[in-house]
C-alpha cells in the first residue's frame, strides 16, 4: 500500500538544518505536484513522520545532533517503505556516507 499525502499526493520530507534551502525546496516540489513538507531540524521530522508518514525523505546528510544518515536509519526503522535520498553540498558527507554503507545502511553510496 502506498502512503499517500494530501489529495492523493505523494509526501515528502524536505529537511535541512538551513531553513531557506528546506523551504525552498519543498515549495520547488509542492509546484512541481507533491505534498512536500519542510523541516529545518531532523527530529522534528522524525516525530511528524508518526502522524504524516512520508513516501520521500530528502535530507540534508550534514547537520547538527542529527545527521540525515542517522535520520535515515530510524526513518526508514520507523517506515520500512519510505524511499530516502541524502544530499550535501559538503565534501566531508563522503566518508560518512561510506560508513553506513559499510554497516549496511545505505545501497548506494555515490
Amino acid at each position: 500500500m502506498k502512503i499517500q499525502g494530501t489529495n492523493g499526493k505523494q509526501r515528502i520530507f524536505v529537511v535541512d538544518d538551513e531553513r531557506l534551502i528546506a523551504v525552498t525546496l519543498a515549495e520547488i516540489l509542492n509546484q512541481a505536484g507533491f505534498d512536500a513538507v519542510p523541516f529545518h531540524q531532523p527530529l522534528q521530522a522524525l516525530e511528524a513522520s508518526q502522524a504524516g508518514q512520508p513516501d520521500l525523505l530528502l535530507s540534508d546528510v550534514m547537520m547538527p545532533r542529527l545527521t540525515g544518515i542517522d535520520l535515515a536509519i530510524q526513518m526508514r526503522a520507523l517506515l520500512p517503505r519510505c524511499k530516502v535520498l541524502l544530499f550535501s553540498g559538503m565534501p566531508d558527507t563522503v566518508e560518512l556516507l561510506k560508513k553506513s554503507a559499510e554497516q549496511g545502511h545505505l545501497s548506494d553510496s555515490r
